[in-house]
């Protein structure tokens, strides 16, 4: 069996899914004293971006 590494960010394909995602990390983190779920959401949508960008920069007629 073999197990591969996920991560939310694979799955973040659109800026529209990365403004979707932090916006619902700030509501869930407004109810969480816990500060680091904040910071782990802005790097995850940062991951996401860098994603967003390679997919970009490798689609043939960009």
């Amino acid at each position: 069996m073999k197990i591969t590494k996920w991560g939310i960010y694979k799955e973040l394909s659109t800026e529209e899914d990365i403004q979707a995602f932090v916006e619902a990390s700030i509501a869930e983190a407004e109810n969480d004293t816990d500060p680091s779920l904040l910071a782990h959401a802005m790097v995850v949508a940062a991951k996401a971006r860098g994603m967003l960008t390679v997919s970009r920069d490798n689609q043939p007629g960009c």
